[in-house]
């Protein structure tokens, strides 16, 4: 079970330290909120929080949603005449190679993507012409 989190830290117990402000948007409803949360700032924070089960569980879902991204990814990309760019046996290679890793702020990612699309140029796989059309649309023009 969670323990409160506005309960006060006891003598043995540190009180969480990090508090974060979470903003939600309804696309929906045009509505949003903020308010602040507590999910702890590291691993023991969390876990005294949340307990172990919990904690690991979240981990286990968010580490097996981004091995399926990652394999989801090469099972999109399609050459410039359709055909896949990727088998399936590549696909399951990078799964099975997968590593969880921190998550990196800012723009990392377009970074990341920009240069995967480069080296497939260079291995032939891409046109060059085809990589500007899919950096184009990843900063939305």
């Amino acid at each position: 079970m969670a323990k409160d989190q506005n309960t006060e830290a006891t003598e043995d117990e540190e009180a969480p330290k990090q508090t974060g402000v979470i903003s939600v948007e309804s696309n929906k409803s045009k509505r949003s909120v903020s308010f602040k949360k507590t999910f702890g700032a590291n691993l023991d924070e969390a876990t005294k929080l949340y307990s172990v089960d919990v904690v690991f569980k979240i981990f286990h879902q968010k580490a097996v949603i981004a091995c399926q991204a990652c394999v989801r990814g090469k099972l999109d990309k399609l050459k410039e005449n359709g055909d896949p760019m990727f088998t399936e046996a590549e696909a399951i290679a990078a799964g099975q190679a997968y590593v969880p890793s921190a998550p990196r702020a800012g723009k990392t990612k377009t970074v990341d993507k920009a240069a995967e699309l480069a080296q497939l140029v260079r291995d032939g796989k891409m046109s060059k012409e085809n990589m500007a059309l899919q950096i184009m649309e990843m900063h939305g023009l």
